[in-house]
C-alpha cells in the first residue's frame, strides 16, 4: 500500500519543478567558546536543503550585556544581527565564523556575538528586523521582548544561570532552552537531528575539534540513528523527502545520491522507496 502510495507521489512530483524551501533551514551548532590550545573559537552552523538560498534570513543574537560576566538580570541586550548571503552548500553545513582559530574556511564570515558565561538566544529569522546592535529589546527585563515582531524559523537559548526568582541569570527568549549545568559555562551545543521530540540539544565538548563535533558535518545522531531519505531531517520518509529527491535528479554527487556513485538516479530512488517501506527507526 505505501509503494502505490509513494508511486503516486512519484507521478505528482515527476511534473514540477521543486526548489530548495527556506522552511528547511535550522540551527545546528553553536560553539561560543572552548578550552586551551583553541580559545576564543566561536562559530555558528546552520543546516538545510542543499542549495537553498539563505536571502533574507538572518541571525539575531540576545545576551544580557555587551561584555561576559554581565551584571544580574540583565536580557534582550542585541549582541549580533547578521543578514546572511550565500546558499546551504552540498554538504548541508553553512557556517558563520571570524574566529582567528577556526580550522576551516566558513561560508560567511562573521562575528556570532554568543557571549560566554551569561544567557543568550539565537534567533533564525525570516527577514532582517530593524534593530541595532547595542540596543535593548527588553528594557524592564520581564522575558518579553518590546514593540518588536520577529518572523522565527528557529530559536535555541542557552542557559548558564537560571534566570528569575530562581538565580542571578538574566531572561531568555526561546521555548527551546539548554541548560543550566550549575554554574559550569556551557562552551557549545549541537542539535539532535535523529530525536523526533521538538528541538533537543546535546553538549558540545569543551575543548573545540574533540569527540565528533566535526564543524561542516550533519550532526552524528545523538540516539539512534539518522535517517537514509530523511532529507528535511522531519524522522520521516515521506512524500516531502521523494520531492527532494526527484528535485535533486541527475545531479552529480551530493547528500542525495544515497547509494555514493556520483549522480543521483533511479538506483537512489530505489533505495529511498526501500526506507520508506521501513519507515524510519524508533
Amino acid at each position: 500500500m505505501r509503494s502505490l502510495f509513494a508511486c503516486t507521489y512519484l507521478f505528482c512530483f515527476l511534473i514540477q519543478n521543486l526548489e530548495a524551501n527556506q522552511n528547511s533551514v535550522k540551527l545546528s551548532k553553536l560553539r561560543l567558546d572552548s578550552l586551551p590550545p583553541y580559545t576564543d573559537v566561536e562559530y555558528l552552523e546552520i543546516t538545510g536543503l542543499a542549495g537553498t538560498d539563505l536571502t533574507g534570513l538572518s541571525i539575531l543574537v540576545l545576551a544580557e550585556h555587551g561584555v561576559e560576566f554581565a551584571p544580574p538580570g540583565n536580557g534582550g541586550y542585541v549582541s549580533a544581527l547578521i543578514p546572511l548571503q550565500g546558499q546551504i552548500p552540498e554538504d548541508r553545513s553553512f557556517i558563520l565564523s571570524n574566529s582567528v582559530f577556526f580550522l576551516q574556511q566558513p561560508d560567511q564570515i562573521a562575528s556570532p556575538g554568543m557571549l560566554d558565561a551569561q544567557n543568550i538566544t539565537v534567533f533564525l529569522l525570516n527577514g532582517i528586523p530593524n534593530v541595532q546592535v547595542g540596543s535593548d529589546l527588553d528594557e524592564d527585563n520581564d522575558g518579553q521582548l518590546d514593540n518588536i515582531d520577529l518572523e522565527i524559523f528557529d530559536s535555541v537559548s542557552v542557559m548558564w544561570q537560571p534566570s528569575g526568582r530562581r538565580g542571578n541569570g538574566g531572561p531568555v527568549y526561546s521555548p527551546h532552552i539548554f541548560g543550566p549545568m550549575g554554574g559550569f559555562i556551557i562552551f557549545g551545543i549541537k542539535r539532535c537531528l535523529d530525536i523526533e521530540e521538538a528541538n533537543q540539544w546535546s553538549l558540545l565538548p569543551s575543548h573545540y575539534m574533540a569527540g565528533n563535533e566535526n564543524p561542516g558535518e550533519l550532526n552524528p545522531p545523538c540516539n539512534g540513528t539518522i535517517c537514509s531519505g530523511d532529507f528535511n531531517l522531519d524522522n520521516a520518509v515521506n512524500g516531502e523527502d521523494l520531492g527532494i529527491l526527484l528535485g535533486a535528479w541527475g545531479n552529480i554527487d551530493g547528500p542525495y545520491d544515497l547509494n555514493r556513485d556520483g549522480i543521483v538516479s533511479a538506483l537512489d530512488l530505489n533505495q529511498f522507496l526501500s526506507n520508506w517501506e521501513t519507515g524510519c527507526p524508533d
